[in-house]
């Protein structure tokens, strides 16, 4: 384990434990993010989330600048993504997926494609219903389309 990743974690484990949950969630969004998609994913208040994030900006885990979030480092970021255990990261990927999905336009669709169907396909064993594998795989059909061209 590298030295970054050490202190990281030794920070981590002295936020509180509401903080740390959030953070776990950030963690599957990218190593960027914004606190109002965290908040509609954790299901907290914007305000809750806002607090427990500004936690983690005080301890030099996260940056705040233009409205986003940012992890200090990549490695603080999958430090924190080590404390989800496999199960839980598939329901916050779906979450994210479905998020993003469900408030794109068709033009950020195609903006974001790659983005989504990564989340998607991350919890793919997740989807039961026919009709929404087809979904997914028609994303990712169409992703595929954009990479290509």
């Amino acid at each position: 384990m590298d030295n970054v990743v050490y202190i990281a974690i030794n920070r981590i484990k002295k936020l509180p434990a509401q903080t740390i949950e959030i953070l776990k969630s950030a963690s599957c969004i990218n190593n960027s993010f914004d606190s109002v998609t965290l908040s509609k994913i954790t299901a907290k208040s914007p305000e809750e989330t806002k607090e427990n994030l500004s936690r983690a900006v005080e301890e030099g885990l996260l940056i705040y600048e233009k409205g986003k979030y940012n992890f200090l480092h990549d490695r603080i970021q999958q430090a924190v993504h080590s404390f989800l255990d496999a199960e839980t990261k598939k329901h916050i990927h779906m979450k994210i997926g479905m998020l993003l999905l469900e408030e794109a336009s068709e033009s950020e669709l195609e903006d974001r494609i790659y983005e989504i169907v990564d989340h998607l396909n991350d919890s793919i064993d997740l989807i039961k219903l026919k009709n929404e594998h087809e979904k997914i795989m028609m994303l990712n059909f169409r992703a595929g389309k954009k990479a290509k061209s």
